[in-house]
């Protein structure tokens, strides 16, 4: 088990750039690539992928300035620090249940597809820690490695169910045939869109509202481009958070640079997705012709302009509810520049309209505190178990961005806990 548990962490360690042209190279060869065009696939997936890294990175630098300057000039002092999806992810990977967890899942999924209760192929290995964190969380609360086991895979299930169920909306959406997401983080945002569609649509007049790429551009010309939202957002960010004009500018334009150039790594990711897919499909039409399988890849695929921008406008309205809501304990800290993984599913659901992704955006963010306050001691006590060093002076710590600040992770870890 330790030597399976060492070479699995040392092919996650890799990162995406470098596992995922491994994988896509080798299902190339195995659906009937060339060996040449396959090589080329998971080349093109890499850069694809680091592409992506780095672009999230230079729109991270411009906004994480912009956020931290708005939480200093508030004067924000609340009792729980937001530590950031990158600390979540150390979680997730960082404690006894990995190795059982990371067996299992993959088990199911085979299962699953041998039943035919599935139609999706779960590749998506690096974003695992989205369940597996909740499983550290409820370990640590309970102290069952079983207990915390069970419920992660219950949620991995969850969302392996739930990337079926949406599949085909994905695809009319995106037009990227055979590819859906089962990310436990962003899936299960997926009903609160669905509910705030449905209730959207019973008010005349707010039903009527569509904002969406086209029509803001159509509108407002060059203003309504991704570069000129992304200068203008970064800059009304800036004043907000008291910078001087030449910083406002610097960090104004990495956000524009980011907004034009992380779709563009989007596109390089699905060039080299489009050959090994094509052939997948043919040879799974012959092995499995009555079925449709999709691939589940890395939901940073379904990132866009839109999703990009109403991340940019969940900032102010994450630091006002910090304030405004009654009993909450957390403070948004590094999470704040990264708000747009809460709606990068959501764009399907709400036919691209930014209204509606902005109003479901809002209603994520006040379940996601309450939350993320409330499973703060045990995420705590996760992070201690996976060796985080927690700030000194912060009574307890917990992020936003992660599969255990779900309404569906919360049941299930309240229910493990109160049983258990």
């Amino acid at each position: 088990m330790d030597i399976f548990l060492d070479g699995f962490n040392w092919f996650i360690g890799l990162g995406a750039s470098v596992m995922m042209p491994i994988i896509f190279f080798i299902l190339g060869i195995v659906v009937g690539v060339k060996p040449g065009t396959a090589l080329k696939s998971g080349l093109y997936m890499g850069v694809g992928f680091e592409g992506i890294g780095v672009m999230v990175g230079l729109l991270l630098a411009g906004l994480t300035p912009l956020a931290n300057g708005i939480v200093e000039r508030l004067g924000l002092n609340l009792s729980v620090m937001d530590m950031g999806w990158p600390v979540a992810a150390q979680i997730g990977w960082g404690t006894a249940i990995v190795p059982f967890a990371v067996v299992a899942a993959i088990l199911i999924n085979i299962l699953f597809l041998a039943k035919k209760w599935t139609n999706v192929v779960n590749i998506d290995l690096y974003n695992f820690n989205h369940f597996m964190i909740i499983g550290a969380i409820i370990y640590a609360g309970t102290g069952s490695l079983l207990v915390g086991l069970i419920a992660c895979l219950f949620v991995s299930t969850l969302g392996l169910i739930l990337g079926g169920k949406v599949a085909k909306t994905i695809v009319e959406d995106t037009g990227v045939e055979n590819v859906t997401y089962v990310n436990t983080f962003a899936g299960m945002q997926v009903p609160i869109a669905m509910g705030v569609n449905w209730i959207v649509e019973k008010i005349p007049g707010v039903r009527n509202i569509n904002l969406n790429a086209e029509s803001i551009n159509k509108r407002f010309g060059v203003l309504g481009e991704p570069v000129a939202l992304g200068l203008i957002m970064g800059v009304a960010l800036g004043f907000g958070a008291g910078f001087d004009t030449t910083t406002i500018l610097q960090l104004s334009i990495k956000i524009a640079a980011g907004m034009v150039l992380l779709p563009k790594m989007v596109g390089v990711l699905v060039e080299g997705l489009e050959p090994i897919k094509e052939a997948m499909k043919e040879t799974l039409k012959k092995k499995m012709p009555d079925r449709d399988i999709y691939l589940a890849l890395d939901v940073g695929m379904m990132i866009t302009d839109e999703v990009l921008a109403v991340g940019v406008l969940l900032i102010p309205v994450a630091l006002l509810c910090a304030v405004i809501l009654p009993g909450n304990k957390v403070l948004p800290l590094v999470d704040l520049s990264s708000l747009f993984w809460f709606v990068v599913m959501l764009r399907p659901f709400c036919k691209g309209n930014m209204f509606r992704m902005f109003l479901s955006g809002c209603v994520i963010i006040v379940i996601s505190l309450y939350v993320a306050g409330d499973i703060a001691p045990m995420y705590t006590l996760a992070a201690e178990m996976a060796g985080v060093q927690i700030p000194e002076g912060a009574s307890a710590v917990t992020n936003l961005i992660t599969g255990a600040t779900s309404i569906v992770a919360w049941i299930v870890t309240k229910i493990s806990m109160f049983l258990f």
